[in-house]
């Protein structure tokens, strides 16, 4: 990968402050964490109604069709690694330009999966730092060989330079920051 296409795009979606909706937000960085780009929808609030008829589909078609899908088709700076904190939104990766990795804390246990038709695989990451968090990435099943080399080399050359689950938090906070100062955004 070129110096100059070393970017991280990293997608989240939050509960607004009410916990009535939710904010997608990408955020696109470069590998010394310097931010380049940051796309928030307006909140999401499905209906009571909405809420029963989509029932578990609720989240993933908030977070991929209302969110992931159109904040990443307006970004400028296409990341070609784009991580998310929920194995739900994997399916980015059918429209993204690089590769997709969900990120969670690491846990001896492993983390029940959703009821996705979505197959992944999945790594453990070390930290290369003590102050960085171990973590487990899911990835897409269908990366090719080549494909799957060139990813897994990136998302642990980014996890050498950063904690990947600080990414997120970093991410919330300024979402939190942006729903207190400005209303259309609660």
């Amino acid at each position: 990968m070129e110096e100059t296409q070393k970017r991280i795009g990293i997608f989240k979606l939050a509960l607004t402050p009410d916990k009535k909706g939710y904010i997608g937000a990408f955020f696109v960085m470069d590998y010394a964490g310097k931010p380049e780009e940051l796309r928030v929808t307006f909140p999401v609030k499905p209906s009571s109604m909405q809420r029963v008829l989509y029932g578990a589909s609720l989240i993933p078609h908030i977070g991929l069709k209302l969110c992931a899908v159109p904040l990443y088709e307006t970004l400028t700076n296409v990341p070609p690694i784009v991580l998310v904190d929920d194995e739900r939104f994997l399916p980015l990766a059918d429209i993204a330009k690089g590769y997709v990795f969900a990120v969670q804390a690491y846990q001896k246990a492993r983390l029940p999966r959703s009821d996705s038709d979505f197959p992944t695989l999945e790594i453990t990451i070390e930290p290369a730092n003590e102050n960085f968090k171990k973590v487990r990435a899911m990835y897409p099943a269908n990366y090719d060989e080549m494909d799957r080399d060139i990813a897994l080399r990136e998302i642990r050359a980014i996890a050498h330079r950063m904690d990947l689950l600080e990414l997120f938090e970093r991410v919330g906070r300024a979402l939190a920051v942006l729903s207190e100062e400005d209303e259309r955004f609660r």
